[in-house]
């Protein structure tokens, strides 16, 4: 908990009305839609689903064969090991 409860409490009757400033704003949003267009167009996450399948497989051979890896998980590109 990042406050007390005396903080908090007092919200309950005070409402805070609390937004960023670009948050959903279209200038914003714009290279977002087109980063997502330019990743579709490109394929990104099949590419991602292909080398993240190899990466998967080189990571549990190195999990099976090595002491200090407790666990390997992931997807795609993302990966992690814990110790």
């Amino acid at each position: 908990m990042c406050h007390t409860e005396k903080i908090a409490s007092y919200f309950d009757e005070h409402f805070f009305s609390h937004g960023h400033t670009y948050e959903a704003h279209p200038l914003t949003l714009a290279p977002a839609v087109a980063s997502i267009n330019e990743m579709k167009r490109l394929k990104l996450n099949d590419r991602a689903n292909e080398l993240g399948a190899y990466l998967g497989k080189k990571l549990h051979a190195l999990e099976a064969s090595h002491p200090s890896i407790g666990e390997v998980r992931g997807i795609g590109l993302f990966w992690r090991w814990s110790w």
